[in-house]
């Protein structure tokens, strides 16, 4: 099965792939709170959305230790 976007690909934008499952997972939390209405009618899932915003730039990976937002 082929995934897009590419798990590898997108592990080598945030650093490596521990961190992509943490701000994927935070990010589909993030959808599901916020606009539970879209994710429910869209025919993607929340951590599909979540992995494209960081494929396409608009979720970028923070060094910083006070991530919890």
């Amino acid at each position: 099965m082929m995934l897009y976007p590419e798990v590898e690909k997108l592990a080598q934008k945030v650093g490596n792939p521990y961190a992509l499952a943490s701000i994927v997972g935070k990010r589909a939390k993030q959808l599901e709170k916020n606009i539970p209405d879209i994710i429910e009618h869209s025919p993607e899932k929340a951590i599909s959305l979540a992995a494209r915003e960081i494929e396409s730039g608009k979720i970028v990976a923070s060094s910083g230790a006070n991530d919890d937002e």
